[in-house]
């Protein structure tokens, strides 16, 4: 995909990330994690920081005018991590019930591009599922097609 982005640095061995959201709100760093919570499963993390104190805040809704510049920056930095890392798997959820809206619809928008190249699993009823665009799910599971893998759960 080739949206409109934010240019982003690269943090800590590429565990982290930052950008800055410019809008008429002003300038807001963001930052990206990437945190092992099991053998082979990272959890994506994204928060605002703030200025003042150095603490992320996950909660915080900026409402900065550049929402789909964000969520494209979101998805390079996913691309990006997982062409480093590519036999990992990326465990997504959201922090909100709106934000995981905002996240599946995204991920509808433009799943027969990302299908190209990940794997991508919602969570609902209980299980993994294979994601279907306009389905409801609690959370995400995405890793790369190429990755070993995609042996495994096939």
């Amino acid at each position: 995909m080739d949206l409109d982005h934010y240019q982003y640095d690269i943090k800590y061995s590429f565990f982290e990330f930052e950008f800055i959201s410019v809008g008429p709100k002003g300038k807001v760093r963001k930052k990206v994690k990437f945190l092992k919570i099991g053998k082979g499963i990272y959890n994506f993390s994204f928060a605002d920081v703030d200025e003042m104190t150095g603490i992320d805040n996950d909660k915080v809704i900026s409402n900065n005018g550049d929402r789909n510049k964000i969520l494209a920056t979101l998805a390079n930095i996913i691309y990006d991590f997982t062409e480093t890392f590519n036999d990992i798997i990326i465990y997504i959820l959201a922090n909100s019930a709106s934000r995981s809206r905002l996240y599946q619809m995204n991920i509808s928008k433009y799943y027969y591009e990302i299908e190209k190249k990940f794997k991508v699993f919602g969570y609902k009823n209980g299980k993994w599922q294979h994601f279907q665009p306009n389905q409801q799910y609690e959370s995400f599971l995405v890793y790369r097609k190429t990755s070993l893998l995609q042996l495994i759960v096939n």
